[in-house]
């Protein structure tokens, strides 16, 4: 091979690694421009709340708590959709209040689920689910009663 066939070669590697970047960045893109990013907050007058910080709806929100580290997720409560900047007050729950770790699973408008959970005010955002699942008959909806 001649010098203008390796010039060739290298323009052909370099743009297929171009191109196979431009897609991954404009994939990635696509995902956080409609990302939900759910985060517990605590207000001394209200209490606990689930608040989105991110770019997107968060959809068929379940938020469930745990005692302690060895405990499992319990409590599991269905809440509204919360819309970008959208928050939800879980100071009418009591039981709330006596949890170590809150946790909330969620969907984006794509149907990629994340969680959330929070530890002594640590808030950390992951991918998939991190939760317990439970039957449908076993999560509570934010509008029922308490028992």
């Amino acid at each position: 091979m001649d010098w203008k066939q390796y010039v060739s070669a290298a323009a052909l590697v370099v743009s297929i690694g171009s191109c196979t970047l431009s897609y991954n960045l404009s994939r990635q893109s696509a995902v956080t421009s409609v990302l939900p990013v759910l985060v517990f907050q605590y207000d001394r007058n209200s209490g606990w709340s689930l608040r989105n910080v991110g770019s997107g709806p968060a959809l068929n929100v379940l938020v469930a708590m745990k005692k302690d580290d060895r405990a499992d997720w319990t409590q599991p409560m269905r809440i509204p959709p919360l819309s970008k900047d959208g928050q939800f007050s879980l100071q009418k729950w009591p039981f709330y209040g006596s949890a170590r770790m809150l946790g909330a699973t969620y969907f984006d408008v794509q149907q990629r689920r994340y969680s959330t959970t929070c530890v002594n005010d640590v808030s950390s955002i992951n991918e998939g689910n991190v939760l317990k699942v439970w039957p449908d008959a076993e999560i509570r909806r934010h509008w029922a009663p308490s028992n």
